[in-house]
């Protein structure tokens, strides 16, 4: 068949010329049916002069092969493999024939704005990866309603209607059942007592200052059920160990996919403004105020910056008439590929959290190459120096 043609420049349309080319020679095209590849758009190419070349190279692979390809199109729409191994699955599923579960999370929500469910889902996709059958349930939500976004999930979530149906539920598989928040705690604990699994408390925040602290009660109760407790900082596990000094409890590193926050190629360069970056999060204790008092000290200071404010909705400070400073507004949610892209733009990120059990975000503006200047909020002193 012999090596990508040269005609594809940097890419798009090498691999499909490839195949047609190896069919042309009597190969087959088949589909792997056992083998799971998660493409992970737009990681490759991200500027605007690629948009350009994917066109020119879809013109120029119609050309040379657009009457074989809608062929074989029309050949394969006959009996998609695809298609029929999702219904064979879904049959299987739905049939009750498939226990989906050694470990089992339990989940407040499916959003993928939400970084605790991001780490969760990190987890479970790498627990698959090392042939663990895991997966998450969550309760009141439907595959309909959920905003899973470009979340990438190498499993598949279970749905119930009610708390009751979550625990009525049989798992004869069940090795360890997962809290990943102190509401989903009882339930995870009268499953794992129910199945002989291991309970387990996945702490990534300070709970007992959510909600205003209106939920201190059950939070403390919460930390006395699970057979051992895992946290995600230091912080976080001296907090733990100081309310239940008897729970076996360890700590699991966090990092950043660098394959997606990297630092751009760009040299600061003292004839442009300095771009500051900044997140308007919706959840009351991250600092909003100081934020927005900070836009307003930029946009009012003598030098130049660009002040990049990613908002979940907030009114936002504007220069005033002449001011050197630029203000962009970048609305919230955002997919993760297009928040790296942003982050590759800032040369100072400023984090302004209250209490931070972890800290992702300024961790993921570091990877992209930003100064950061945080709050000492907890966890954040994992990675960053005073």
């Amino acid at each position: 068949v012999g090596e990508f043609s040269p005609i594809w420049e940097l890419g798009y349309g090498e691999e499909t010329d490839l195949q047609f080319r190896a069919m042309n020679l009597g190969f087959r095209g088949v589909v792997a049916l056992n083998t799971y590849v998660y493409h992970f758009g737009g990681g490759s190419f991200t500027d605007a002069k690629h948009d350009e070349l994917r066109v020119r190279n879809h013109r120029k692979f119609m050309e040379i092969w657009g009457a074989d390809y809608a062929r074989y199109a029309q050949k394969c729409a006959a009996r998609n493999p695809v298609t029929v191994a999702n219904s064979a699955l879904d049959a299987l599923f739905e049939s009750g024939h498939v226990s989906p579960n050694e470990v089992l999370f339990l989940v407040p929500g499916l959003d993928s704005t939400v970084g605790g469910l991001n780490v969760v889902c990190e987890i479970i996709n790498y627990l698959a990866r090392q042939g663990i059958n895991a997966a998450c349930a969550v309760v009141g939500a439907s595959e309909t309603t959920v905003k899973t976004g470009d979340l990438p999930m190498y499993f598949r979530p279970l749905f119930y209607p009610s708390i009751e149906a979550l625990i009525a539920d049989v798992f004869p598989q069940l090795k360890v059942v997962v809290a990943t928040l102190y509401t989903t705690s009882l339930p995870a604990f009268m499953i794992a007592r129910r199945a002989g699994a291991v309970c387990v408390n996945f702490v990534q925040g300070h709970e007992f200052l959510f909600d205003q602290g209106r939920s201190w009660h059950q939070v403390r109760e919460s930390y006395d059920l699970p057979d051992e407790v895992i946290v995600t900082s230091k912080y976080l596990e001296d907090l733990v160990v100081g309310k239940t000094p008897e729970i076996p409890i360890s700590r699991l590193p966090i990092g950043v996919d660098q394959a997606l926050f990297y630092p751009s190629d760009d040299i600061l360069d003292a004839r442009r403004p300095l771009t500051v970056g900044c997140v308007l999060r919706s959840s009351g204790d991250k600092g909003q105020a100081m934020l927005v008092e900070i836009i307003d000290g930029l946009c009012r200071s003598d030098h130049r910056f660009k002040i990049k404010v990613f908002s979940a909705g907030f009114d936002v400070p504007k220069p005033e008439a002449g001011s050197h400073t630029v203000v962009e507004v970048i609305r919230l949610p955002l997919s993760r590929i297009e928040m790296a892209r942003q982050l590759r733009q800032v040369d100072v990120f400023i984090d302004a959290s209250l209490h931070e059990g972890y800290g992702l975000l300024p961790l993921e503006a570091m990877a992209s190459g930003a100064v950061v200047v945080s709050s000492d909020s907890g966890g954040v002193i994992d990675y960053l120096n005073h």
